[in-house]
């Protein structure tokens, strides 16, 4: 979720920094690094995650079973993370 300039201003931040996490799918990379709702990703390797579209980037860009260090704002303090990237599940196939 983008940061609205109230949200942002609630953190300390610019409303251009960061994506606030709304949702963690159980066993998912996030989960098992310790990712909660509620945290705020502001980095990922070093580089600044501004929006979601940038956070998706960059996600997209590790390679499976590669770890990453997230830069995280949890209940107003910084905090860093490294998340194992895995592999996107396929779809089910839909039943005819």
């Amino acid at each position: 979720m983008e940061l609205t300039p109230e949200l942002a201003e609630t953190f300390g931040l610019k409303p251009t920094e960061g994506v606030i996490i709304t949702g963690v799918l159980q066993g998912a990379p996030a989960a098992k690094a310790g990712i909660v709702p509620g945290d705020i990703i502001v980095s990922i390797a070093g580089k600044p995650v501004r929006n979601v579209s940038e956070l998706l980037t960059q996600v997209s860009s590790i390679k499976p079973g590669n770890s990453e260090k997230f830069g995280i704002i949890r209940k107003e303090a910084p905090l860093e993370l490294s998340v194992a990237a895995g592999t996107r599940p396929r779809p089910k196939a839909q039943a005819r």
